[in-house]
C-alpha cells in the first residue's frame, strides 16, 4: 500500500476509534435506562407485569439487554490492531471489550429462566458423563493418531483399545474381524476379511498387500 492510502486507512481507524469513545458515553445513557426499565419492572405485581404494559416493558428490557451485550463483547480493539499490523499502520488506541465471549455467554444465562438453566445444567452433566465414559472405555491413544487397536473381548478394557468384533469399511464394502484360522491350532489367528464382492490380495511388499474388488483396476 502507498503512503497516500496508509494515510488515509490511518485517518479512518482514528475516525473508527473516535467513533468507539462516543459510543461508549452513549451506553451509559442506555445501561441507565435499562436498569430503569428494570427496577420498574421488579416494583410491579405478577399481576401487571403479565398485563400487557408490562410484556411491552418485559420486551423493551430484553432488547435493551441484547443491545448492551452485543456493545460490550464486540472487540474493536483487535480489530483495529490486527488491521494496523497487517496494514504496517500504526493503530490508534482504543478500549478493550468489556465482556469476553466467555463472561457475555455466563451474563446471557443468567438472564435465563431457572426452567431453561436446570436443562443446561441436565445437559452439561450428561455431555461430562459421557466423555468421562469414553475416556474409561478408550483410554489415551497409543502410536500415531491414525493407527487402531480391535480387541475381540467386550470385557475389561485394557490399554488403548477399541471395543469392537467387527469393523466394517462402507467404502470399500468389507467386514474385518479377527478369529481362529479353522483347521490349524486354536491358538492361531488370523484376519478375516468379508465382502459382498470378490477379493483379490495385491502384494505390495512381503509383509503388506492391498485387499480390492476384482473388478477394480
Amino acid at each position: 500500500m502507498n503512503k497516500q492510502r496508509s494515510a488515509k486507512v490511518a485517518k479512518a481507524l482514528k475516525a473508527v476509534a473516535a467513533a468507539q469513545a462516543a459510543m461508549t458515553n452513549a451506553m451509559d445513557d442506555i445501561r441507565e435506562i435499562r436498569d430503569d426499565l428494570s427496577e420498574s419492572l421488579d416494583n410491579m405485581s405478577d399481576g401487571a407485569r403479565q398485563g400487557d404494559n408490562g410484556q411491552i416493558m418485559e420486551m423493551d428490557l430484553s432488547a435493551l439487554e441484547e443491545l448492551i451485550d452485543g456493545i460490550d463483547g464486540f472487540d474493536i480493539k483487535s480489530l483495529i490492531e490486527e488491521a494496523g499490523q497487517n496494514l504496517d499502520i500504526e493503530a490508534p488506541d482504543v478500549e478493550e471489550a468489556r465482556l469476553t465471549s466467555e463472561q457475555l455467554a455466563e451474563r446471557r444465562e443468567k438472564r435465563l429462566p431457572q426452567w431453561a438453566r436446570t436443562r443446561i445444567e441436565n445437559a452439561e452433566k450428561a455431555r461430562d458423563s459421557a466423555i468421562e465414559t469414553a475416556e474409561k472405555a478408550f483410554g489415551e491413544p497409543q502410536g500415531e493418531p491414525e493407527e487402531f487397536v480391535v480387541w475381540r473381548q467386550h470385557g475389561p478394557f485394557k490399554g488403548k483399545l477399541i471395543p469392537t468384533e467387527i469393523i466394517e469399511v462402507p467404502v470399500l464394502g468389507i467386514k474385518l474381524r479377527v478369529q481362529p484360522i479353522p483347521g490349524m491350532d486354536e491358538k492361531t489367528w488370523g484376519l478375516e476379511v468379508m465382502a459382498g464382492r470378490e477379493l483379490m490380495i495385491k502384494p505390495i511388499a512381503s509383509n503388506m498387500a492391498f485387499i480390492l474388488g476384482k473388478d477394480w483396476g
